[in-house]
C-alpha cells in the first residue's frame, strides 16, 4: 500500500510525464494542420506516438509504477497501454485501441524516425483524426490525474 506521501509523489511525477505529453501533442497537431500542404507524415505520427507513449507513462506513474518498469515498457505502445489497461484505465472508446493497433508496431520499430523503413503512410489514419483522438486521450488522462 502505498502511503501519502508516496501517492502525491506519484501523481506529481504523473503530471511532468502528462505536461511532455501535451508539448508533444501540440507539435503533433501543428503538424496535423501543415499536413495538407507539406510532406509532414513521418514527423508527425513520430510526434504523435511518443506523445502517446508519454501519456500512457503519465498514467502509470500516477498509479505508482516505478520508473524502472517505465523503461522496461521501452517504446512499446501496446505493451504500455496493456500496462494501462491492467492498472485501471477505461478507454473512452474503440478508437485508441485501433490507434495504437495502427502506429504501434511502426513505432516500436522507430520506422517513423528513420529512412530505409517501408512505411505505407496512407494506409495509417489521417494526422487529423489521430490529433483527435489524441487530444481526447489527454483530456481523459487529464481528468485520471486530477
Amino acid at each position: 500500500m502505498r502511503g501519502h506521501g508516496q501517492l502525491d509523489d506519484d501523481l506529481r511525477r504523473g503530471g511532468r510525464y502528462l505536461e511532455l505529453s501535451r508539448e508533444y501533442a501540440a507539435a503533433a497537431l501543428t503538424l496535423a494542420t501543415a499536413h495538407e500542404r507539406d510532406n509532414v507524415g513521418r514527423a508527425f505520427f513520430a510526434i504523435a506516438s511518443h506523445a502517446l507513449e508519454l501519456s500512457f507513462k503519465a498514467f502509470l506513474r500516477a498509479r505508482g509504477s516505478s520508473e524502472d518498469h517505465m523503461m522496461m515498457l521501452n517504446h512499446n505502445l501496446e505493451r504500455s497501454l496493456s500496462s494501462c489497461l491492467i492498472q485501471g484505465m477505461v478507454p473512452e472508446d474503440g478508437e485508441l485501441l485501433a490507434l495504437i493497433d495502427a502506429l504501434g508496431r511502426h513505432y516500436a520499430a522507430q520506422s517513423f524516425r528513420y529512412p530505409g523503413w517501408n512505411v505505407d503512410l496512407d494506409r495509417l489514419p489521417s494526422p487529423v483524426h489521430v490529433a483527435r483522438i489524441l487530444a481526447s486521450h489527454l483530456k481523459q488522462i487529464e481528468v485520471t490525474l486530477a
